[in-house]
């Protein structure tokens, strides 16, 4: 279905946002709502984090409603910080963050929440104006806000709030606006529906890659090959010819840390691996998208990065984040990693890294590691944990073979996803400018009674 523009049109006083409708008014958004900030309790006083108030940080704005958060936080935490509560229907929107550079997270509030430092709650002032309409309008046109709103010269990807107060945004009446909002109901729906079957398909997909991945680097390609008791319970039998052996034996000098540095040294310098890498890497780090980080000489010798090392997550806020790890496969240039982080450097002798990689990746290692973490305020894996890690080695023409099997095995799996994230992408791209038209006045969606 083709929709039709309105009939009148006049400028909107924004280049980039050009004409809209004749009769709808335009305001700055600091006319139509109230700003709020957040903060971060401190770390340091466990009792803090152990109340009922949601604290909503980036991580919470995957949807469009928030209900809970990952993190709660008491009275008292409220009262020692910057934090304060913010009302049911405030429209939340994070403000500094890395996804910055593609996306803008925004929200609804729908119970009463508190917010961290790099999140802004904008509380709409009048009855005239929904949340939801705002929410959408800002979801519509992310691509030019992102452009208009961000803050020049800063380390992190963030947003100005002066120039997000001053931006001029167009209003159509109230009901108005619960027509277009109807109509973008009605129709997000659909393609979210279409995206939710995308992204089924690839969790199965996934999970069909691990347990490949999984069977293979435990129990081998052979299926009539002979086998034995590993004597780990975990990993049961496995074929009579592989060695079972420990972690930190195949560890060339160790386990080792990674480096500790304050806000202020990053924006510039040498490439750093930290966590958020090591989470969206599929197991391998992708070297362009690191961000950086100012390092001394000797710290760079000590923490460097190697082709074929292994980086571990050994402390996260998120249980199932504990021993996650990523194999190096490139060094574009001299390059750290960070103290979340634990480097392991296959002995090349012993192991062929790719495989120890592919071994470390399987969902039981994973389990594994996890089951050996600890949980105060951030759950946190020693390097004793990860040492004592069993390790199957088969021999080194063995690994050989199950790399290259499993490279061309998964490399099937990938081949399908990534045609299932490209049709989601586009989707998407769909979705962004039916709800960009619809808020802008570009298309008429309002039923003929209304129109």
């Amino acid at each position: 279905m083709k929709w039709k523009p309105y009939l009148k049109y006049k400028d909107s006083g924004v280049e980039w946002l050009g004409e809209v409708p004749g009769h709808w008014h335009v305001e700055t958004i600091k006319q139509a709502v109230r700003f709020t900030g957040g903060g971060t309790p401190s770390k340091d006083v466990a009792a803090y984090w152990t109340g009922d108030i949601p604290w909503v940080s980036p991580k919470d704005m995957k949807v469009e409603r928030i209900n809970d958060a990952e993190d709660h936080i008491t009275d008292a935490a409220l009262r020692a910080s910057a934090a304060s509560i913010v009302p049911i229907g405030a429209v939340l929107v994070v403000v500094r963050s890395g996804i910055l550079r593609h996306t803008i997270p925004v929200a609804i509030a729908e119970t009463p929440v508190a917010l961290n430092q790099d999140m802004k709650a904008l509380t709409v002032r009048s009855v005239e104006l929904e949340p939801w309409f705002l929410l959408r309008w800002i979801q519509g046109l992310q691509s030019e806000l992102i452009t208009h709103w961000k803050k020049q010269g800063a380390t992190v990807e963030s947003l100005e709030h002066e120039y997000i107060a001053n931006t001029l945004l167009p209003v159509p009446t109230r009901p108005e606006q619960l027509q277009i909002l109807k109509f973008l109901d009605r129709e997000t729906a659909k393609i979210d529906f279409l995206i939710a079957k995308q992204e089924r398909l690839i969790e199965l997909l996934q999970e069909k890659r691990q347990a490949l991945i999984g069977h293979a680097v435990t129990k081998g390609l052979n299926p009539d090959a002979p086998m034995k008791s590993s004597g780990v319970e975990w990993l049961g039998d496995v074929p009579a010819h592989w060695e079972v052996t420990r972690l930190r034996r195949i560890a060339d000098g160790g386990l080792i840390n990674g480096l500790f540095k304050t806000r202020d040294s990053y924006g510039q310098g040498a490439p750093l691996v930290n966590v958020f890498d090591v989470y969206q890497s599929d197991f391998q780090i992708q070297p362009e998208t690191l961000d950086r980080v100012h390092v001394t000489s000797a710290e760079m010798e000590k923490y460097n990065v190697l082709v074929g090392d292994l980086v571990f997550v050994r402390s996260s806020l998120k249980l199932e984040g504990i021993g996650v790890s990523a194999f190096i496969k490139e060094v574009l240039e001299p390059t750290v990693f960070e103290c979340h982080l634990v480097r392991l450097r296959p002995r090349r002798e012993l192991v062929v890294p790719r495989f120890l990689s592919l071994y470390l990746s399987s969902m039981s290692v994973r389990h594994r590691l996890v089951a050996s973490a600890q949980t105060t305020t951030m759950t946190t894996i020693g390097q004793e944990g990860i040492a004592c890690l069993e390790v199957l080695l088969p021999p080194e023409q063995e690994q050989v073979q199950l790399v290259d099997y499993l490279s061309l095995e998964t490399r099937k799996y990938d081949e399908i996803v990534a045609k299932a994230q490209r049709s989601i992408e586009l989707m998407c791209e769909r979705r962004t400018a039916l709800i960009s038209a619809a808020v802008t006045g570009k298309i008429d969606v309002r039923e003929p009674s209304h129109a």
